[in-house]
């Protein structure tokens, strides 16, 4: 399927195929034009995942967990 047919496809239809991408394929997915940016770059931040705390400063890390979380 070629880009420009892709963008004739629904929204609904374009964020369900996105569904089925890995992290790096829709990363990769969000460089390819401004139009698939627009479609894949907020599927990217849906899921942030924040490592466990290695940082020394535990209050730094629980207030940004906390902000996260509301």
């Amino acid at each position: 399927m070629g880009a420009a047919l892709f963008d004739r496809l629904p929204l609904e239809i374009q964020e369900t195929i996105a569904s089925f991408l890995s992290y790096h394929e829709l990363a990769a997915c969000a460089r390819v034009s401004q139009a698939w940016n627009t479609v894949f770059n907020p599927i990217l931040w849906r899921h942030v995942e924040i490592p466990k705390n290695t940082d020394r400063n535990e209050a730094r890390h629980n207030a940004w967990s906390s902000r996260l979380e509301e």
